[in-house]
């Protein structure tokens, strides 16, 4: 799927999305989030042609060969210690833009 449709499904997902906040159920309004949280993977990683990086490592290393030493500090709080880790073994000093 090419990444205007993914976006447009994700739009579409977290529109409909409104009428589970109403539901007190909350298994509910978190199942309803998974498709949610795939279809936002499926965007990232259609941002990176798959015949330039197929899988994540690749894509993650491309990345970093196109930004070096630029950190990407609002992953910070996602990926938390892992993303530090990747910072202080894999990159040495980072710049922060």
């Amino acid at each position: 799927m090419k990444s205007e449709e993914i976006r447009k499904k994700l739009q579409e997902l977290i529109i409909n999305f409104e009428q589970e906040l109403e539901s007190e159920n909350l298994r509910k309004k978190v199942l309803a989030l998974i498709p949610c949280f795939n279809h936002l993977r499926e965007l990232g990683k259609s941002l990176i042609p798959a015949d330039i990086a197929r899988s994540a490592r690749d894509r993650i290393l491309y990345y970093f060969l196109k930004y070096p030493r630029q950190a990407v500090t609002e992953l910070n709080g996602l990926l938390g210690e892992y993303f530090s880790l990747v910072q202080i073994y894999s990159m040495g000093p980072m710049h922060i833009s």
